[in-house]
């Protein structure tokens, strides 16, 4: 396995878009955070983006 640089985020658009994100959901959603209930945030926001991705695709259909 060979090791890429990231040329400053260039090669991980997608990636740093996601981690952004979600820090700033984070920030907007709770007032507070622990490290015990991390996976539960993350959880809940890919709960929340696969659900805006799937009502975007059906709307379309409509």
């Amino acid at each position: 396995m060979k090791q890429t640089l990231s040329d400053n985020g260039k090669n991980f658009k997608m990636l740093h878009t996601k981690i952004r994100n979600f820090k700033n959901s984070l920030r907007d959603v709770h007032s507070y955070y622990s490290k015990e209930y991390l996976q539960r945030y993350i959880d809940e926001y890919f709960f929340r983006f696969n659900r805006s991705i799937s009502d975007f695709k059906y709307s379309s259909y409509r």
